[in-house]
Parts: structure tokens; sequence; C-alpha cells
């Protein structure tokens, strides 16, 4: 319940976030000090969200008492998990402007 109430929209909120001022930085050769500020802070709240989210999830699968939730859940899971978090590495690469990000 608290993944699909609180931290998926949560995340989705983030990324949108992200995603908006990705965009305007594209336009752009370099972040503002203000913009670069927020991706810190959203990019601090996304990894927090998604190591919350990765642990509640495994105590809800484990607690299962059929156990059938996890094969359905553990691998999607596991790769949201991980894009989100290289996502999360990305965007830090973004932040510094001299770094490379990887695609």
């Amino acid at each position: 319940m608290d993944a699909t109430l609180l931290k998926i929209p949560e995340i989705s909120k983030i990324l949108s976030e992200i995603r908006f001022i990705s965009q305007i930085n594209s336009l752009r050769s370099d972040a503002t000090p203000q913009e670069r500020a927020k991706l810190i802070t959203l990019a601090g709240k996304l990894r927090e969200l998604n190591q919350d989210l990765a642990i509640n999830m495994e105590v809800g699968i484990s607690n299962k008492y059929h156990g059938n939730l996890n094969p359905k859940l553990s691998e999607n899971l596991t790769n949201f998990n991980s894009v989100v978090e290289h996502l999360t590495e990305q965007l830090y690469k973004l932040i510094n402007p001299t770094a490379l990000v990887e695609y």
C-alpha cells in the first residue's frame, strides 16, 4: 500500500520535475545554480525513495503468506530499482558540467 499510494507517485513526480529541468537545460549549454540546487535535491529524494521502496517491497514480498508475489514482482522490482539508481548516478553527473554522462 505504501508503494502504491506514496512512493511510486512521488517517484513519478520527481522524475517529471527532473525531465522538465533537463529539457530546459538542453536548450542551453549549462544549468543555472538554482537548477543545479534543485537537481541535487531531487536526486537525493529520488535515491531515498528508491531505497525505501526496495526495502518496503522486499518486506512485503517476504511476509506474504502464500509467497506468490516473489516470482511475480522480485525481478521487476530489482530492474526498477537498478534503473532508478543508474538515473540518479547520471543525474549527479549532469549537475557537474565537466562530467561525462553515459546513455
